[in-house]
């Protein structure tokens, strides 16, 4: 047979392979790149220092510790003056560059030392473009006895995380109830939308690496796209749009999210090797 009638063979079963696969790549093409969430501890002390106590004060793992005096030695801060704050630095390398943070919500586990009651407020600071938002809603000290835990979600301004990012979580004292504040824990819960790589490939071959990647800003990421025995590659598409037939591809300085794609088709064989042809302009019959 020869290679015209080999390929005509083939033809049919190669364009339902390649409609097979156009399907299997549609979803990442109109794919809504979700959020996603993280939780950061305090890495250091803040811009706003005036309760008594310090971040190493608000380190603690569970089971959180809130009473003075405590035998671990991480035990609170603590204030009765209204309009104090305090606030603590939170580590952000989890989170890839470029990614945009969406909403913070932070948790802080409280004790009165006397008398319960006694009210506050959570806050963050985005110490790039100096803003401070309260939550706006006031908690109050459960009991004497015991350490409880509480949280609220702040409505933050979405912003661009980069290297040099400072977020900060937060107290601050309030009027409702000035009794004393014990804080023995703060910890914030990071929503994030990263940038991302979404690759996926169709029947008959493989796209590495594949799935979906968090990506940092302005770096490069290069993909190979591999056929299985019989197959050849039909088309890599970037973003949608058919780049061809290729073997590999690059995202350079990477500032939006992408999708890649690749499609294979079938029926393809090497020709073998046949020690008997013996003329150019007349070979034997694959």
């Amino acid at each position: 047979m020869n290679i015209s009638k080999q390929v005509s063979l083939f033809t049919n079963r190669a364009v339902a392979a390649t409609i097979v696969s156009l399907a299997l790549l549609a979803a990442p093409a109109g794919f809504a790149f979700a959020s996603v969430t993280t939780t950061l501890s305090p890495t250091g002390n803040g811009n706003f220092s005036s309760w008594d106590g310090d971040s190493n004060d608000v380190n603690d793992s569970d089971p959180v510790d809130c009473e003075d005096s405590s035998a671990d030695g991480n035990d609170n801060v603590s204030t009765s003056v209204v309009n104090e704050r305090e606030s603590v630095n939170l580590n952000e390398s989890s989170i890839p560059n470029g990614s945009t943070i969406t909403g913070v919500e932070v948790f802080v586990w409280d004790q009165a030392p006397t008398t319960a009651g006694g009210t506050y407020q959570t806050f963050v600071h985005n110490d790039d473009t100096n803003i401070t938002t309260n939550s706006g809603v006031d908690l109050a000290t459960t009991g004497t006895g015991v350490c409880t835990a509480k949280s609220q979600v702040i409505d933050v301004a979405d912003f661009v995380k980069d290297s040099g990012t400072d977020l900060e979580i937060g107290v601050l004292k309030t009027a409702t109830n000035g009794s004393k504040v014990w804080i023995g824990a703060i910890r914030a819960i990071v929503t994030y939308t990263p940038i991302t790589i979404i690759a996926s490939s169709g029947v008959g071959g493989s796209i590495t690496p594949s799935g979906t990647l968090e990506v940092d800003e302005g770096d490069d990421y290069p993909y190979t796209m591999a056929p299985s025995a019989t197959y050849i590659i039909d088309d890599v598409e970037v973003d949608s749009v058919s780049s061809g037939r290729l073997n590999e591809y690059e995202f350079a300085n990477v500032a939006v999210s992408h999708t890649i794609g690749a499609t294979f088709e079938g029926g393809w064989t090497a020709p073998s090797v046949n020690s008997d042809n013996s003329s150019v302009s007349n070979p034997d019959t694959l």
